[in-house]
């Protein structure tokens, strides 16, 4: 029986070999064993394993066999070469070293890779935002970064295809939020201004026109805060003090209507109160009073009227 770890050996020859490997049993014989057990080289063979050895010293230590470590590498190489043999040298292109930036860009260059931005010739992302555009900064900063790093042409249009698809989408949603927040900041103001609403955006379209007209308008608008509850109310304000100064020629604020919102009817109405109370004269107190309840009506149609 063979011991669990025996392989047996394969032996390659360069010449002819010893004898005939007879013997008497003994193992006796030209190239037989010796009955030992131990499996004797003919002069000329060698081990698949340790090929070197059988290789002329001059040539055991070529970095061309660094890799190879048995026979089948050493033929896989060598068929390797005799395919290369009649190719064409140009379609050839030697690997460099990442140390060697010069030579990566001159084997890229070969690939096909643009050496100007003119080489790529880039497909626009339909509906993508204007400042994607291939004539403005970004498309044009990308092309440039694209040739410093030799980028092939598939790859650019590749990167930027999806670079532009993604802010495609952003821009799809953050208009659609844009929109969403402006109707909610709409519907506040109509909850807030009641029967006023119409009047205080006309008051704040004309504080705009007044303080800065569609410039202004432009700036507000672009920044996406034109619909802005506070912004509004403060056009509005403005634009009612800025009607009242021309009212000497047939402007002021009652031009643009009488209505108040709720929370201005209110304090007209406590301010009537307050004056109804601090008069002695109780006619007047009484119209004081009427006038003060006629606005907490308006502020709040249907309620029960407000006494001090």
């Amino acid at each position: 029986m063979y011991p669990f770890d025996f392989k047996p050996t394969r032996i390659f020859y360069d010449g002819d070999g010893g004898g005939d490997g007879g013997g008497d049993g003994d193992g006796g014989g030209d190239g037989g064993g010796d009955g030992t057990g131990e499996v004797k080289l003919p002069e000329g063979a060698f081990m698949a394993d340790n090929f070197r050895d059988a290789l002329p010293e001059d040539i055991r230590s070529h970095a061309a066999l660094e890799k190879i470590e048995n026979i089948g590498d050493l033929g896989r190489s060598f068929i390797s070469s005799q395919q290369m043999i009649g190719k064409d040298p140009n379609s050839l292109i030697e690997i460099p070293t990442a140390d060697n930036p010069d030579a990566m860009r001159a084997a890229l260059g070969r690939l096909g890779a643009p050496t100007e931005v003119a080489g790529y010739q880039i497909t626009p992302t339909e509906g993508a935002p204007d400042w994607l555009g291939l004539d403005q900064p970004m498309s044009k900063g990308f092309l440039e970064v694209s040739v410093k790093n030799g980028l092939l042409p598939h790859q650019a249009q590749g990167v930027y295809g999806w670079f532009a698809g993604q802010m495609t989408e952003a821009a799809k949603v953050q208009e659609a939020q844009a929109l969403e927040t402006a109707e909610t900041n709409i519907r506040k103001l109509e909850e807030e201004f009641g029967p006023a609403f119409d009047q205080k955006v006309a008051l704040a379209n004309h504080g705009i026109d007044k303080l800065g007209g569609e410039e202004l308008r432009q700036v507000l608008n672009d920044a996406n805060v034109g619909h802005e509850p506070a912004v509004i109310k403060a056009f509005a304000a403005a634009g009612a003090i800025l009607a009242e100064d021309s009212s000497g020629d047939g402007g002021g604020s009652a031009s643009f209507g009488n209505q108040l919102s709720p929370d201005e009817a209110r304090s007209k109405g406590k301010a009537l109160l307050v004056q109804a109370s601090q008069s002695a004269d109780m006619a007047e107190r009484r119209r004081l009073n009427d006038d003060a309840q006629k606005f907490f009506q308006m502020a709040s149609p249907g309620n029960v009227p407000e006494t001090l």
